[in-house]
């Protein structure tokens, strides 16, 4: 925003972030899932976050993408992983990132010289914006553990009816 202005400054923001996202998507779709792979086989909660995932990517993608307080990188390593696909994983990081960077940009483009930049004082607006990133990693964070107990129960069912019909053929 400070270097090239908010509308040019959205632009390239949006196509570095998800250049870089991709980038980091990728090397964990193609260089360690396979090695990583082999050593969730042996974690049942491990295997269950990556069901999650997969089903549903896109959603857990978008919460992501809108909660600052999350570790970008090693989500875009994580989604990796998963069986999401790479068009749903740019597409979803797109509609994501596009509000956030639009915000850095906007803050960026207020600064007249970049001395300033130590001396800015936090507008009370990015604060309300701040609790709600938090408010929704919780919400996160709670959804995601809710499902993943329904998809375990779901899995427990499978596999003792799966035992009973095994334990029912003489």
């Amino acid at each position: 925003g400070a270097l090239y202005g908010p509308v040019d400054g959205v632009i390239l923001a949006v196509v570095g972030y998800n250049c870089g996202g991709m980038a980091g998507f990728l090397a964990g779709r193609y260089l360690v899932r396979r090695c990583v792979l082999d050593w969730i086989r042996t974690r049942r909660m491990a295997v269950l976050a990556l069901k999650v995932l997969s089903r549903k990517g896109p959603l857990l993608i978008l919460i992501c993408r809108a909660c600052p307080f999350l570790p970008y990188s090693a989500c875009n390593y994580v989604f990796g992983l998963s069986d999401i696909g790479s068009l749903s994983f740019t597409l979803a990081s797109f509609v994501a990132a596009t509000p956030t960077v639009f915000i850095y940009v906007a803050i960026g483009s207020t600064v007249d010289d970049v001395a300033q930049v130590g001396h800015l004082r936090m507008p009370h607006w990015m604060l309300w914006v701040l609790a709600a990133a938090a408010v929704l990693l919780a919400v996160t964070v709670c959804w995601v553990m809710r499902v993943g107990k329904r998809m375990l129960r779901e899995e427990e069912e499978e596999r003792t009816a799966r035992e009973q019909v095994r334990n029912a053929i003489p």
